[in-house]
């Protein structure tokens, strides 16, 4: 079944913190000189969002491949910016925005959907701040965009549940020659494409655009990177909002795992609310029957759509 939504929210503001040395400065790399983004506007037509960015300005920020060799290879960040419309006695700041799914995904369209007050934002919010989006590293525009075997996703990723053995150790050969896919074309790279890396890259994010403490909103993996670079640089975040938090323990396949326990149980009080009503929906009167509905009405969609429990 299709997991249904829990989002938790969690705001930190007014963050008081003893001072602390910047990691950034602790691991002695080389610092963007501050407000240095050569902004532009951005494209009408963007190569992987077609015309989302209108409005919108582009700019880049180059940042260490690795950070303990912060003299080596330099890769490319691709930012968008939404700048605020207040005066200047009531302008907040900046915010990051990060909409989640590991590695990413491109996030440079979020600013579109804040810098004038929309998505449920109070009239007087979105304007007062500019509006950071970013490709994290290796993601979208930004370079090197990794991309693996684009097979894999043809068109649609395959069924997460099979139904046979068979298809079973088709789906475990499709994933291990995914990844040595991955591993043939970037070898040693893909070690350098960590959180605490894209952490990092938010300082420099931060460091570029000359501000001495950053606001974020970041959702699922982006609500975990968030929280690491609030561990990390804690005098530097503002306010800062976590969407969907993962738990730090079981990032990933793990945390997967634990979210299809509680969506197989959110779905059985679903089935039974549902039956409990079925003189308005007519599926059911026991949660079993409603299931049973459920699944025959998922059977007959197209792609990898699985019923519950199998």
């Amino acid at each position: 079944m299709k997991k249904l939504a829990l989002v938790t929210a969690v705001i930190v503001t007014g963050l008081l913190v003893p001072a602390v040395t910047p990691v950034a400065a602790a691991e002695g790399v080389a610092a963007p000189a501050a407000g240095t983004i050569a902004w532009a506007p951005c494209p009408d037509a963007d190569p992987n969002l077609g015309a989302l960015l209108k409005g919108l300005e582009c700019g880049s920020v180059e940042v260490p491949l690795d950070y303990a060799q912060p003299g080596g290879q330099k890769i490319k960040l691709a930012l968008t910016r939404a700048k605020h419309t207040v005066t200047d006695d009531q302008y907040k700041g900046v915010v990051l925005l990060h909409r989640g799914q590991w590695p990413g995904p491109i996030s440079r369209d979020m600013p579109t959907r804040y810098a004038k007050g929309t998505s449920g934002l109070a009239k007087d919010v979105g304007p007062a701040y500019d509006w950071i989006g970013m490709d994290p590293r290796g993601v979208g525009a930004s370079e090197p965009s990794m991309v693996c075997d684009a097979s894999y996703i043809n068109p649609l990723l395959p069924d997460p549940v099979p139904n046979t053995a068979a298809d079973e150790q088709a789906s475990v050969a499709r994933a291990q020659a995914y990844a040595k896919s991955c591993g043939d074309k970037y070898g040693d790279t893909l070690k350098h494409f960590t959180t605490k890396d894209s952490a990092r890259d938010l300082d420099r994010i931060r460091i570029a655009l000359g501000q001495e403490q950053i606001s974020y909103y970041g959702i699922d993996w982006g609500a975990y990177l968030g929280s690491v670079y609030a561990s990390m640089y804690p005098t530097r975040v503002k306010r800062m909002v976590l969407d969907s938090v993962p738990s730090p323990s079981g990032v990933g396949y793990q945390n997967q795992m634990a979210k299809n326990l509680t969506a197989e149980h959110s779905g059985g009080l679903f089935f039974a609310w549902v039956a409990k009503y079925d003189s308005v929906y007519h599926l059911g009167t026991t949660a079993e029957a409603v299931e049973e509905k459920y699944n025959e009405a998922l059977g007959t969609l197209p792609g990898p759509c699985s019923p519950v429990g199998s």
